[in-house]
């Protein structure tokens, strides 16, 4: 805010005080507020804020303190008894017990009538109640004032809360459900009316509450086979049927691998799928007899493609697949193994064609053998399609609902705003009661505080 700005200068305009005295809450009149400032403009000229004229008044305030330690402040209020009328009004509405009193604050400059109008630039209002008078005298009058929470024989929280039974009004703004009839106060039944219109409801109820259920078995179920579909089919606990692992000659067997994450395999020359579903995965790691100590990892290069005059043309290299990098293989010799855009490729030494470009040293992958998984007696061929088979009941269990939902809608817009199940529909003041209406999961929040034990 720009006032919070302005506070922090080493100078700023005069902060101007207004209150707000309303004695409605004394008088039962919502026009019973006073608005009075002890400042003024040296023209003479009152202050006007959000369109409110503010008149000049002797009032002195004290203790607005606040602090996070110790009892709730209790400011007192001291006005002028300017020839005993405000005495005399005192004493006649019981010395202004429970009325309001809110103190703005402001620049003068935001004042409607300031320089800079602006009625969203003011300090956050005090706002007490007067709660008892503690002196009077010919010339002044002084109250006690009092937090609104802090009132004598005010009761917080307002509300009384009781464990595991909803205080609201059933179908009142708190409770937010204005749907069909659902229960009778003891979760019961509703039973017809009589009408064809009370039938057509009861049977459409009906049949959307079925449809629910099914639709919830259906959920479980096919949740029940994902989980063991994933267990089944991990690649990771296949037997392998057989291993390639040809470094030194073509074609290449190999599997790359950078920080725990496959990059590329190889089968006998052809890129092969790595991954869920796939007829292969990486094994164990080989020696390619080059790197640091024999570590089984070797540096990756760019790979660029050049003319016949050993002109670069263009340079792959990429962190993601499809991947184009070349990599250093060598056993009892030296050779290199190119992939560009997912496909291996032949690597010359000088000429037209791919070579080894620029060793990126912080790009260290490890080189492993490549094993084919045996699939004989897996389950998981079995598994995923009884997953599959679930996964569409689903879905048809899902439609299935829709429709019963929308056939609730329309026999409950068809039903007569006098009809008996309205009067049968009574909320029993439940945690079952809240959940046949709105469901498990979509509670309205603070009806029942214990509603942890409903877990």
């Amino acid at each position: 805010m720009a006032i919070q700005q302005d506070v922090r200068q080493s100078w700023h305009e005069t902060i101007i005080e207004l209150f707000e005295l309303d004695l409605s809450p004394v008088t039962q009149d919502n026009s019973d507020v006073f608005y009075f400032t002890n400042d003024i403009f040296p023209d003479g000229t009152k202050p006007v804020w959000k369109g409110k004229v503010y008149e000049p008044f002797p009032i002195a305030i004290t203790g607005f303190e606040t602090s996070t330690n110790g009892p709730i402040p209790q400011p007192e209020l001291t006005v002028a008894n300017v020839l005993g009328t405000l005495a005399a009004a005192t004493n006649a509405l019981d010395d202004l017990v429970g009325a309001k009193l809110t103190r703005r604050r402001t620049l003068g400059k935001y004042l409607d009538n300031g320089t800079s109008p602006n009625q969203l630039e003011e300090f956050p209002k005090d706002i007490y109640y007067i709660e008892r008078k503690t002196s009077e005298t010919n010339l002044t009058i002084t109250w006690q004032l009092a937090s609104k929470i802090d009132l004598e024989g005010l009761q917080l929280p307002r509300r009384v809360i009781t464990q595991n039974y909803c205080v609201w009004e059933y179908r009142g703004p708190e409770c937010g459900y204005a749907g069909p009839p659902v229960a009778t106060v003891r979760d019961g039944r509703l039973s017809g009316s009589g009408s064809s219109a009370s039938n057509n409801y009861i049977n459409a109820f009906n049949a959307f509450n079925a449809a629910v259920s099914a639709e919830r078995q259906a959920i479980a179920n096919r949740n029940l086979l994902e989980g063991k579909a994933i267990a089944a089919c991990r690649p990771s606990s296949f037997p392998i049927k057989k291993t390639f692992s040809q470094l030194k000659n073509e074609p290449y067997s190999f599997g790359l691998k950078d920080s725990g994450q496959d990059l590329f395999a190889a089968v006998q020359g052809n890129a092969v799928n790595i991954g869920e579903g796939s007829d292969y995965r990486l094994t164990r790691t080989v020696n390619t007899g080059f790197g640091k100590d024999n570590n089984k990892t070797g540096p990756v290069h760019t790979i660029v493609q050049t003319d016949s005059n050993n002109k670069i043309i263009a340079s792959f290299y990429s962190a993601t697949p499809p991947l184009s990098f070349a990599f250093q293989l060598r056993d009892d010799v030296k050779s290199f193994v190119g992939i560009v855009n997912g496909s291996l490729v032949s690597v010359v030494e000088s000429g037209a064609g791919f070579q080894k470009g620029e060793r990126r040293d912080s790009n260290i992958a490890e080189v492993t053998a490549v094993g084919e998984i045996d699939r004989a007696g897996i389950v998981c061929d079995e598994v995923q399609a009884d997953f599959a088979t679930a996964d569409a009941d689903k879905a048809a269990a899902e439609q299935a609902r829709q429709s019963a939902e929308s056939a609730l809608s329309a026999a409950f817009a068809a039903l007569p705003s006098n009809d008996a199940l309205f009067k049968q529909d009574i909320c029993g003041k439940r945690l079952s009661s809240c959940r046949l209406r709105f469901g498990a999961r979509d509670l309205p929040y603070g009806a029942f505080p214990g509603a942890n034990l409903s877990r």
